[in-house]
């Protein structure tokens, strides 16, 4: 992975795979749910990503959605669902940073 985000309440977190390509051609996200006595990661599958190469991810502090920034400067959002798993937000058109990034 080249990137880990966690959801504020720890259920989820995600991995940031570059290089796990999907049916669309473009990276995905591993979700895990984490074991809230323990922390040991049980695998659920994975999501695609929208943005091409995501670089790193951000969950905001409700955890009810993530952000995206990828390789070329463009943010996309997700909707996190009620198990964990990543949808586009269709509400947030990916936005370009340029070379200013994310802060």
């Amino acid at each position: 992975p080249l990137a880990v985000a966690a959801t504020p309440s720890g259920e989820y977190v995600y991995a940031v795979n570059i290089f796990g390509l999907n049916s669309n051609g473009l990276s995905n996200f591993s979700v895990f749910s984490a074991d809230q006595s323990s922390g040991v990661l049980t695998f659920d599958g994975t999501d695609a990503s929208t943005e091409n190469a995501p670089q790193t991810m951000a969950v905001d502090p409700s955890g009810s959605f993530a952000y995206v920034l990828d390789f070329f400067g463009e943010v996309g959002g997700y909707l996190i669902g009620a198990d964990g798993h990543l949808s586009p937000n269709p509400v947030v058109d990916p936005v370009d940073t340029g070379s200013r990034g994310v802060t």
